[in-house]
């Protein structure tokens, strides 16, 4: 096998850690796809919202009918030129001055506007028509008070309020569609009409009333066909998208941060890079490679053995090896059994040396040797290893001359 084909190839380990963190790549795309982070692009009341309190389903259904639904995002607040029908359903952001008097001058000059928000807090759009929002009791069927222009005829809808239009600071009169109580004195409005220079405003508290959820319960849909009837067919109708969020324009930081599928890519490149991190950790100093061709030399083996047995703590090992090593030189050099009982392979060397020899020395040693083999790795530290070496190599020199 090459160096390179063992240079790149994965161990089990690599590979069973390789397909964990596929599956979670996999698991993280289609979780936050059918399941992402909730942002802006859900908001309530919002035309891009396909979710139960949304408004995607009656901007669908109007350019069905052949009308031009266009939105009023991304940018300055203005309404289009073209537009003869404003819907603002329940805005998650205030108006400011400057939008509140743009949409009242528009209204003005022969416009129709449909304003729907709930809460106990008016906007500045709903205060500046003298209207405010107080608590009510939760009905979440309503009968019309009085009809509107009745094609279709509507009865009864869908509203789901718990709030209604408080009408105390209004001096001007209006007209009550919708409106919670029996008797006329304790009846509070929740759809209302009212007349604006050349324009007309209608005014609801229950956004639900025109939410992806209620659209085709009751007489919900006749209900706004009712209200297009104040527009010629056909014409444009604009959704006010500006205060549900939708200021900035669309960017490549946007779509990964605010779409399901940016977030699953998201998910996907975190986890991708946790396991190159993983992968490719080192748990040591960086060792340089050996060129190729270049022989390492004895010492560098001697001294990664000798560490990795320090490391090891196997000085019984150690000692062994010093007890064998000696016995195997010295049974060569005499011609003697290195496996002899210490006492009679003492004596023999003794009396067969040409050198004088320190037989207590050598029988001391040589004892200690067979003792300290059978016992456990930690009988020795490293201060007597290097003690024992030291005699060890003292009767080497007196015996062997080396």
């Amino acid at each position: 096998m090459s160096q390179s084909h063992r240079r790149f190839s994965l161990d089990t380990d690599q590979r069973v850690l390789l397909i964990v963190f596929g599956g979670l790549v996999v698991v993280g795309l289609f979780a936050f796809a059918s399941n992402p982070p909730r942002s802006s692009d859900v908001a309530s009341g919002s035309s891009h919202s396909a979710a139960a309190d949304g408004g995607e389903a009656l901007y669908r259904w109007l350019d069905r009918l052949g009308y031009q639904p266009q939105r009023i995002e991304y940018g300055p607040f203005a309404i289009p030129d073209t537009a003869d029908l404003l819907f603002v359903l329940d805005p998650q952001s205030d108006f400011s001055n400057v939008n509140r008097d743009t949409v009242l001058d528009w209204v003005r000059a022969g416009h129709t506007l449909v304003l729907a928000e709930g809460g106990t807090t008016a906007s500045k759009l709903l205060a500046g028509l003298d209207f405010a929002l107080d608590n009510g009791a939760a009905r979440p069927v309503l009968t019309t008070s009085q009809p509107l222009w009745q094609r279709p005829p509507v009865r009864r809808v869908q509203a789901d309020s718990e709030y209604v239009l408080d009408a105390q600071k209004r001096k001007d009169g209006y007209t009550v569609y919708l409106a919670q109580g029996s008797s006329a004195s304790s009846r509070q409005p929740i759809f209302v009409g009212l007349g604006l220079g050349e324009g007309r405003v209608y005014l609801c508290s229950a956004p639900a009333l025109f939410a992806n959820a209620n659209l085709g319960k009751e007489d919900n849909a006749k209900l706004i066909l009712n209200l297009l009837e104040a527009v010629e067919p056909g014409a444009s109708v604009a959704f006010d998208e500006y205060h549900h969020g939708y200021v900035q324009a669309e960017s490549i930081g946007a779509a990964i941060f605010g779409t399901r599928w940016g977030w699953a890519v998201l998910y996907g490149a975190l986890v991708l890079a946790a396991y190159l991190v993983i992968s490719g950790r080192r748990f040591g100093r960086i060792v340089p490679l050996v060129p190729p061709g270049t022989r390492r030399s004895s010492g560098e083996y001697v001294a990664a053995v000798g560490g990795m047995f320090r490391r090891a703590g196997r000085r019984r090992w150690v000692v062994d090896h010093y007890r064998r090593g000696l016995r195997s030189d010295l049974g060569k050099a005499f011609g003697l059994d290195p496996d002899s009982p210490v006492a009679a392979l003492t004596d023999e060397i003794a009396r067969s040396s040409p050198r004088p020899i320190d037989r207590a020395a050598l029988l001391a040693l040589l004892s200690e040797l067979d003792r300290a083999s059978s016992l456990g790795d930690h009988a020795y530290s490293d201060a007597d290893l290097l003690a024992l070496s030291k005699r060890l190599a003292a009767v080497r020199q007196m015996v062997l001359g080396r």
